[in-house]
């Protein structure tokens, strides 16, 4: 299966040009690009077969642009995004293979993710040193597991 991979793009503003995706059978990965500040264009894609990875984006402040995805068929990683201070942008998923959200030192809620109600495997959430509350998660009725670490607000 494909994926789509936007890795190391020192000069990527925009994803706009992706407009018309509607699904991907495999993974995206979306890491390294440096002043990438969101995943607009992206509004159309409503599912996604494997990983979703989003890590190590500078500049992104909010994953606006997913707001159409309502399923991911494998697991979630979010990690590493210096300037991320909300998942706004997720109002619309609603099942997830797992999620791992670590390492996002200005992430102070969950708030994006008041739709998801089924992780099939883990929810793991850690080293957001700024994440003060849980709010976002509200709507969670079915979880493999929890682990909850080094949150230090």
């Amino acid at each position: 299966m494909g994926g789509l991979s936007i890795w190391s793009n020192d000069e990527l503003t925009s994803l706009a040009e992706l407009e018309e995706l509607s699904s991907i059978g495999g993974g995206i990965w979306i890491s390294y690009n440096s002043v990438l500040t969101s995943l607009t264009g992206l509004e159309g894609l409503s599912s996604v077969g494997g990983d979703v990875e989003i890590n190590d984006n500078d500049a992104l402040t909010n994953i606006a642009g997913l707001e159409g995805l309502f399923s991911i068929g494998g697991n979630f990683n979010i990690g590493s995004n210096d300037a991320l201070t909300s998942l706004t942008g997720l109002e619309g998923l609603s099942s997830v293979g797992g999620i791992w959200i670590h390492g996002n030192s200005a992430l102070t809620n969950l708030m994006g993710l008041e739709e998801l109600t089924f992780i099939e495997e883990n929810l793991l959430i850690e080293n957001n040193y700024a994440l003060a509350s849980l709010a976002g998660l509200e709507g969670l009725t079915s979880i493999g597991g929890i682990g909850i670490y080094g949150n230090s607000a």
